[in-house]
């Protein structure tokens, strides 16, 4: 299971804003020049993530849930490998699949580069739609951090 912690930033008629919790120890740290998590938090520092309230557990009052609030995003880390697989390899795959068959059909390369390109395009789409029906983030788990942590 894959957790991380995130701040509570502003409610919205159908989703809440969440951000990424800096961890303040990472400024005073003296590898910070060196270290990925540095230059990662350093990147998404103001980035917001919105979330669908229909992701809320029920026993999370909305109303209550105050600016800096923490919660605790949990994702079973083998269903987040099955969506990376998902999201990297099939429009990879899609264009390779596409370019042989158009060298097997004997196609010039500018053919073949509109036609990878309408595929590419295709099967974005398909994966988006796909990713909103069928593979949501359901499985992912919200749970406050009580103020003693």
């Amino acid at each position: 299971m894959l957790s991380e912690i995130v701040k509570f930033s502003s409610i919205e008629p159908r989703f809440i804003k969440l951000q990424p919790f800096n961890n303040s120890s990472c400024t005073s740290c003296s590898i910070k020049p060196t270290c990925g998590r540095y230059l990662l938090n350093s990147l998404y520092a103001n980035r917001q993530i919105e979330l669908p309230l229909s992701m809320l557990p029920k026993e999370i009052d909305i109303q209550s849930l105050k600016k800096g609030t923490q919660i605790l995003i949990n994702i079973e880390a083998s269903k987040l490998v099955r969506l990376s697989i998902l999201l990297y390899l099939a429009p990879l795959l899609s264009i390779l699949l596409m370019t042989l068959l158009g060298q097997f059909a004997g196609f010039n390369e500018l053919v073949i580069l509109a036609l990878d390109i309408m595929v590419l395009f295709l099967s974005m789409r398909i994966l988006h739609q796909y990713l909103k029906s069928h593979a949501g983030l359901e499985d992912v788990n919200l749970s406050l951090i009580s103020a003693s942590h």
